[in-house]
């Protein structure tokens, strides 16, 4: 295979858009690598090409803003430890004591396998307790409550239109694990995206001197502006708010972090938890805990907003952290046999099957993976 096409193939299977017919060609290339490893030293003897590709792969991190992880204070190199080092969801580079450079060939996953969610799972719950399956609802006005119509756009934006109620009632939005995430315009304009395993309760039409919403796991807000209403988000059960009045802002109170973020993007926000108050301006991320709230004067955008984006981007993440979403976005359950203490760079399409996802992380060498059915599980 000639240089040129072996990079564009690499590519592909990497990015998840390789043919039934390409996956099967690079995972036999891979199999025939693997078997010609000397007995010694257990290098590949595959020479050229992969040296090629690891010649395309250093260029590509030259030109790239990668930080390497080994001069972050935090990541310490001992004699057994590797640098991971993943580029676009591409290529994976393992950075051993000696300077030695290669390309690892993860054995194939793809005996079991989950797809990742080709649709929206959420159910709308109106005020008298009645569902609606909105994946199945029509374009079009599908439901109404008082004087304000649910429209579902063609986009697949659920919009709520009207005008103000005498009598205010709940709506509420829930978006199940294994599920697309949806994105809701509430009766005042307000744009919110709701990620997997979350929902939203608010308002059918707001009226009187605040607009306020209450959340379970995350949610991305755009505002619409109103001086005279400032708009709340609450968490259910715990005590967060964050109030503002027209703002970009993304909050994580997934219950299985071991903090409620408020990551700030535009305008202003105050957030307030277990009566500690903190001012945010855009690119600052508050951190509650039961220990009060902490600042993060940097946060990491492309990471917070990543699920937005439709990509999974891990920036020194832990397994733990890492597969935390993907129980999410595949619903699955996920198990560990052993430690896993590396941290990891990878930005990959949450449009892959699960078995690739895994596959690019084990191509480090640094974890491994077993899919039975729903169930994965994670060793060394």
């Amino acid at each position: 295979m000639k240089y040129g096409n072996a990079v564009r193939l690499l590519k592909k299977y990497f990015s998840g858009k390789a043919s039934v017919n390409e996956v099967m060609k690079i995972e036999k290339w891979y199999a025939e690598a693997e078997k010609k490893q000397d007995a010694e030293t257990g290098e590949p003897a595959s020479g050229e090409i992969k040296e090629r590709i690891y010649q395309q792969i250093v260029s590509t991190i030259n030109k790239s803003k990668v930080i390497p992880f080994y001069k972050k204070p935090f990541f310490q190199v001992a004699a057994a430890a590797a640098i991971v080092l993943l580029i676009a969801g591409i290529y994976v580079l393992k950075v051993q004591p000696a300077h030695t450079k290669k390309i690892i060939a993860a054995k194939p996953v793809y005996k079991n396998d989950v797809a990742p969610p080709a649709k929206n799972k959420a159910v709308l719950t109106l005020a008298d307790g009645s569902t609606i399956d909105v994946e199945s609802a029509g374009n079009g006005e599908f439901a109404k409550q008082g004087n304000t119509h649910i429209v579902k756009q063609a986009d697949g934006i659920i919009a709520y239109k009207g005008s103000n109620e005498e009598k205010i009632v709940y709506n509420t939005l829930t978006v199940p694990k294994g599920s697309k995430p949806l994105k809701l315009k509430l009766a005042d304009g307000t744009d919110v995206w709701l990620n997997v395993a979350s929902s939203i309760t608010y308002p059918t039409a707001f009226s009187g001197n605040e607009r306020k919403v209450v959340i379970t796991g995350e949610a991305y807000f755009e505002v619409a502006h109103n001086a005279a209403m400032p708009f709340i988000v609450t968490q259910a059960n715990k005590d967060l708010e964050v109030r503002v009045l027209g703002t970009h802002f993304n909050v994580n109170t997934y219950d299985d972090e071991s903090s409620m973020n408020v990551t700030l993007l535009e305008g202003s926000v105050n957030v307030t938890s277990n009566q500690n108050k903190m001012l945010l301006s855009p690119g600052q991320q508050a951190q509650a805990s039961n220990n009060g709230i902490k600042k993060i004067n940097n946060a990491n955008l492309d990471e917070v907003m990543a699920w937005k984006n439709g990509t999974f981007h891990f920036e020194g993440a832990d397994i733990k952290s890492i597969m935390r979403q993907v129980e999410k976005w595949y619903n699955v359950d996920v198990v560990y046999n052993d430690n896993i203490n590396y941290s990891f760079v990878a930005n990959i399409s949450r449009d892959v099957n699960v078995s690739q996802l895994l596959n690019i992380l084990q191509l480090t060498d640094l974890v491994h993976f077993k899919i039975e059915g729903n169930k994965i599980t994670v060793m060394k």
